[in-house]
Order: C-alpha cells, then sequence, then structure tokens
C-alpha cells in the first residue's frame, strides 16, 4: 500500500512516540515538501530511529530521507541509523536546513555511498559516521537474525565500536559482531570488561588480538572465538572454561593440557 511506501513529512511530527522507531525497508520516501515539519520533529521521547533502505532487488534502489528538521527537538534522541540503501535529500537544491536542531550527543550512522555527502547536523556535539568497506569502519546489518557486523580497520573504531555495540543492542535489540581485522594492533590498547560486557562475539585474527580480548574477562566468562586467519599454534588459555569456538574450513582444533590448540593448514 501507498502507506508503507512513503512516510509522511509530519508523520509523527509532536507525537509521544517513545523508545526505537524502525522505518521498515518496504519504505521508499521518507519525509518531503517541508523544511519546518519533520517527520520526527519535537518528539520528546524519541530514543532512536532505524531507517532499513530498499532491498538491493526493490525497483527502486533507496529509501530517500528527506534531511531537514528529521528529528528537531527531539531531546531524548541518541541514535539514527540509516541502512546502505538510503540516501539523504533536501526539499530543494537551496534547502540546507539541518537535521537535528536542539539535540544533543547523537550519534548518527549514514552509508558512505555517495547519497549522504554534505549531510548537515545541526544541534550540539552531535557526530555522523560514515560506514563502508573504504571508511574507517564497515557496518553490516541483518535484520532476519538481527545482528550487526562491525569491521573497523583503525584501533579508534575498533574502540568506538564497543560503545556503539551498547547502542545498537539497547535501541534496536541488534547483536554486534566485531570483526577484527589483522592489520589492527590492540597491544596498547586497554580494554576493560566495562566495555565489552554483553557483546556476544569477536572475530580475533592474531594471538595478541585474542589475549587482549581475552583479558578484559573473568574466567568464567563465555567467549567465543572465530579462528579465521589465525597462525599457527594459537592457544586460548585453560583458565577459560567457557570457551566456543568456531570451526572454520582448513582449522584444525583440538583442546590441549594447556587450552584450545588452534592449528591453521
Amino acid at each position: 500500500s501507498d502507506m508503507l511506501q512513503y512516510v509522511h513529512y509530519y508523520a509523527f511530527h509532536s507525537t509521544k512516540i517513545s523508545g526505537a522507531a524502525v522505518i521498515p525497508a518496504s519504505v521508499g520516501t521518507l519525509g518531503g515538501n517541508s523544511t519546518d515539519y519533520g517527520v520526527f520533529r519535537d518528539c520528546p521521547n524519541l530514543e532512536a530511529v532505524w531507517v532499513k533502505g530498499r532491498p538491493t532487488t526493490a525497483d527502486q534502489t533507496y529509501t530517500t530521507v528527506y534531511c531537514a528538521s528529521l528529528a528537531m527537538n527531539c531531546t531524548s534522541m541518541k541514535m539514527i541509523l540509516m541502512g546502505a540503501n538510503t540516501k539523504g535529500a533536501l526539499r530543494t537544491p537551496a534547502d540546507n536546513r539541518a537535521m537535528l536542531y536542539g539535540d544533543t550527543g547523537v550519534q548518527v550512522f549514514v552509508p558512505a555511498n555517495g547519497q549522504w555527502d554534505g549531510l548537515k547536523l545541526g544541534g550540539t556535539n552531535n557526530t555522523i559516521w560514515y560506514y563502508g568497506p573504504d571508511q574507517e569502519f564497515d557496518l553490516e546489518i541483518d535484520d532476519e537474525t538481527m545482528t550487526a557486523t562491525v569491521t573497523p580497520t583503525t584501533v579508534n573504531a575498533f574502540t568506538n565500536a564497543l560503545t556503539w555495540a551498547s547502542g545498537f543492542r539497547t535501541h534496536f535489540n541488534l547483536s554486534t559482531y566485531i570483526s577484527i581485522p589483522p592489520t589492527i594492533d590492540l597491544a596498547d590498547v586497554t580494554i576493560t570488561e566495562d566495555m565489552v560486557r554483553g557483546l556476544p562475539i569477536f572475530s580475533a585474527k592474531t594471538q595478541a588480538q585474542l589475549d587482549a580480548i581475552l583479558g578484559a574477562f573473568p574466567a568464567s566468562a563465555q567467549i567465543a572465538i572465530d579462528p579465521t586467519g589465525l597462525t599457527e599454534n594459537m592457544v586460548v588459555p585453560n583458565e577459560y572454561s567457557n570457551v566456543f569456538v568456531k570451526t572454520v574450513p582448513g582449522v584444525t582444533i583440538r583442546r590441549t593440557a594447556r587450552g584450545f590448540m588452534i592449528v591453521v593448514r
């Protein structure tokens, strides 16, 4: 129906909507026709917005999001997540109204697909993060398994991802998988249990990464280890009794007196 394909520009204006608003992939256009009445303007109890974006098989490739005043005066807003197949739009080429006014400390995630260049946030201490394979991190969302996979390419992005993961879980009920490339050196990164508590899975590629992550957990913690890319003779300390290892082709895993021995053929 048209209601599923288009959300009017003042659809939730001045409502008591709370928690997170999730815009399904069936929606092709969010907002439009006004610089004064954003879709979520003046919703003081709204904490987060997730626009999933059109599926790649759809006739309309992107979900178009009109940015002007999208979440203006949403004083509880903390996170906005735009899916990979979304694009920002203005009502007219001369319209440069920002997405956020009267909002503070909002984390905004948009794809680096060329369709969000020049996004103006407004507000105070709000941050925009561009994600993609050529950026500081990539972000893939599987809304069937409700999993967010963050692949950082820098230590800074890895540290930030630990914080973002909590927001993804709290606002959108997304489990977070942090896949760490072998190029990231965590030797000088202090990881605490508070930083990683509640994160279900890491993917470590080197023994140093593994040691840095395991060192943040108590011995009783449940830990999943993906041995993809590990070099030979990777050993998980024996005192970690609840370690689960994901098997992959070409990798032999066996338990020894010293812990799990992971050998890459």
